[in-house]
């Protein structure tokens, strides 16, 4: 409990010569949990729409509320300033508007209100750092005042400050509504100096407000101190600010709000940590409340987080659980491809199947030979040719592989012999790990074609008769077997990238390779990597501003007794990486080690800058060695001299056929009676012998 300071009750120093330090309010002392300050009506319309004591409200305002309430300040504030030339409004015009407009009763306009002014309170959070400059200012015995422009009372908005802290009983309010002057026209700011008998030299004056707190304050002398609110990220604002729908929708309103609330009561200053509150944040805590409510429904007992995706989203949810007292638990299982996708004598020819239908895009016979856990010069001699040795395989050539393979009995004799002991393995560390006296086994992954867990499922059936369920994130349901073990997506859809995901899942340890005996237990192997480059991007913080997300966004769903999962929010967050990516998130994204597949030993930034020997390659080769999946991030982040390169490579392969064509063309005309034949730049012109 903050300890209430006994100020003079005029708040007036002993000093000849007065001095005096202003505030403004919203937004400098205090803030809202939600996006703009116009989110308080998106609570209070999905209050009106859900909860019973709203039952009797015409439903053309249960449904429309949002734009109801602005368009009513709006006109209201117009006609006052037009017809009475007045400068401020008060909160009970508003509501006469709407009481009109709607034909409601008085106890129905009394109720909507009250129901405003609790939504209020219920989120408004402090600026603590600047409640602490005003606090110091007073303790020095300095004479502190509170100024804003603001349609409530001043009995009204002290209400919602000494809710915050005891401090502001007494210190004195100058609000617009009270007296018909706002800072904007700099009216009350004369206003204050009349009462207060104050020089304007010797009066300084807080506030967010680059115009009403700075530049009037400034005009008429007033020393200003600028407090700037947080700005909305470039991905928060193409959802709420271009588009009318979204800046009224709910879901988005207190997501983004959340996001932007830990950024401004965070200490860190840190664009890792904002990144980790505002753009992973809502998207995994979404994904991980909703595992949670399917697990509770299922009578699930305990989740398995399957390393290394896993290990975030489990952290998420430790937190919800202790949050929320729930009879869930949860355990972090080392797992992956590696260690679960191998064959038995059953599963050979579908593990054929799915390795070579698996990351086509890649492939060669290095990469299919790491796939196998072979070398190149063993698969080659399996495949019975070198045809296909140090080039990117074609969809042909990976046909022409597999069918080979498939009937090659002692390759899949190899496969089943070199697994064996990985399966026996794999199967006791489950035994271990696993608890087989619950009614359903299940795992949490963040994205994959679900086609290791089939193989999982036979392991298990192996061992016991127990129902298997992985959660997803996201996944393609062409890819994996629905009649196996069950897979469950968050969010069904074939438009994300398969890493987009993944990419907020970093963790430092190496991928689980398979598993060992010590003493009497399974213990996994883990592939030894270089966890050094993404403690350096700053991991550290990205998990600490994730979990304080989760927290605030756990407090504001209490205050206002609403769930917040919005679908929306994570089809435009991953739309905005796909196509509108902005310089600043994409430097972030872009400094990630990762890769989709294959060494990882020595991980380096997923899409590195382009600099000026990537030039050189690119003008004398064209795009190959740029064709990473991540292209488009290195592309945001390099110059624009280099993406213009790049764009010209596009349309003519590499600067060789560039010359090439413009030296010598053949092309046909329009109507296709004759050929062109361009000749440094002459033309000759063939016509077509007629049939």
């Amino acid at each position: 409990m903050l300890e209430v300071i006994n100020i003079n009750k005029d708040n007036k120093e002993t000093n000849s010569t007065t001095i005096l330090y202003s505030f403004d309010i919203f937004d400098t002392l205090i803030t809202r949990t939600t996006a703009t300050p116009c989110g308080i009506f998106s609570i209070m319309e999905k209050h009106l729409l859900q909860d019973s004591e709203y039952a009797n409200f015409p439903e053309i305002v249960k449904q429309n509320f949002f734009i109801i309430r602005q368009e009513a300040e709006n006109f209201i504030r117009t006609n006052k300033k037009l017809m009475y030339d007045e400068q401020d409004i008060k909160f009970e015009d508003i509501y006469k508007i709407i009481k009109n407009n709607y034909n409601l009763n008085e106890t129905q306009i009394n109720t909507l209100m009250n129901l405003e002014l609790n939504t209020e309170i219920k989120n408004i959070i402090p600026i603590q750092k600047n409640i602490n400059t005003l606090k110091e200012l007073i303790f020095k015995n300095n004479r502190v005042v509170l100024i804003s422009d603001m349609y409530h009372s001043e009995k009204t908005i002290r209400v919602f400050l000494s809710h915050i802290d005891p401090i502001f009983e007494n210190i004195k309010i100058y609000v617009s509504s009270e007296y018909n002057k706002t800072k904007t026209s700099s009216d009350l700011y004369n206003y204050v100096k009349e009462q207060e008998n104050v020089e304007y030299e010797n009066w300084t004056h807080y506030g967010d407000n680059n115009y009403s707190d700075i530049k009037m304050a400034n005009f008429l002398g007033i020393k200003t101190v600028y407090t700037p609110k947080n700005d909305l990220k470039g991905y928060e604002e193409s959802l709420l600010l271009n588009n009318e729908i979204s800046e009224s929708n709910f879901y988005s309103q207190m997501l983004v709000g959340t996001a932007k609330l830990t950024r401004t009561l965070s200490d860190y200053n840190d664009k890792i940590f904002d990144f980790g509150c505002s753009y992973s944040g809502p998207l995994l805590y979404n994904y991980v409340q909703w595992i949670i409510e399917q697990s509770l429904s299922r009578g699930i007992k305990t989740l398995y987080f399957i390393a290394r995706d896993g290990y975030i989203p489990k952290l998420i949810a430790d937190e919800i659980i202790k949050l929320k007292n729930l009879d869930l638990k949860t355990k972090y299982i080392y797992g992956s491809r590696a260690a679960w996708k191998i064959p038995s004598k059953n599963t050979v020819e579908t593990y054929i199947n799915w390795i070579l239908d698996e990351f086509r895009g890649l492939f060669s016979i290095e990469f299919l030979a790491m796939r196998f856990n072979m070398s190149p010069q063993e698969l080659e001699n399996f495949i019975g040719t070198t045809k296909y040795s140090k080039k990117r395989l074609r969809t042909k050539n990976i046909d022409e592989i597999k069918n080979i393979l498939l009937e090659n009995q002692e390759f899949k004799n190899r496969l089943i012999k070199d697994n064996y002991e990985k399966i026996q393995l794999a199967k006791e560390y489950f035994k271990q790990e696993l608890n087989f006296n619950e009614n359903v086994i299940a795992f949490v992954d963040v994205q994959g074609s679900g086609r290791t867990q089939d193989l999982v499922e036979d392991f298990i059936q192996e061992i016991c008769q127990k129902p298997i369920i992985t959660f997803y994130f996201y996944q393609d349901y062409n890819r994996c077997n629905l009649n196996k073990s069950l897979k469950l997506c968050y969010f069904a859809t074939k438009n994300f990238y398969n890493y987009g995901i993944e990419l907020l899942c970093r963790n430092l340890g190496g991928q689980t390779l398979g598993y060992k005996k010590s003493d009497s237990l399974i213990i996994p192997e883990l592939e030894n990597v270089n966890s050094q480059n993404l403690i350096n991007w700053g991991f550290e913080k990205y998990i600490l501003g994730i979990l304080a997300f989760t927290r605030n966004m756990y407090f504001v769903e209490t205050s206002n007794q609403l769930s917040c999962n919005s679908y929306e929010i994570s089809k435009h967050y991953f739309s905005y990486f796909n196509h509108s990516l902005d310089k600043e998130t994409a430097d972030i994204i872009g400094e990630i080690p990762y890769k989709m597949i294959g060494d990882e030993k020595n991980i380096q930034k997923g899409a590195p800058v382009y600099n000026i020997f990537d030039f050189i390659k690119m003008f004398v080769f064209g795009n190959k060695g740029f064709n990473s999946h991540m292209n488009f991030v290195s592309l945001k982040r390099s110059n624009e001299n280099f993406t213009k390169l790049h764009e010209f490579n596009c349309r003519h392969k590499n600067i060789v056929n560039f010359i090439i064509t413009s030296i010598f063309s053949i092309t046909n005309s329009a109507d296709k009676t004759h050929k062109e034949i361009t000749i440094l730049g002459i033309k000759i012109r063939l016509k077509r012998k007629k049939s």
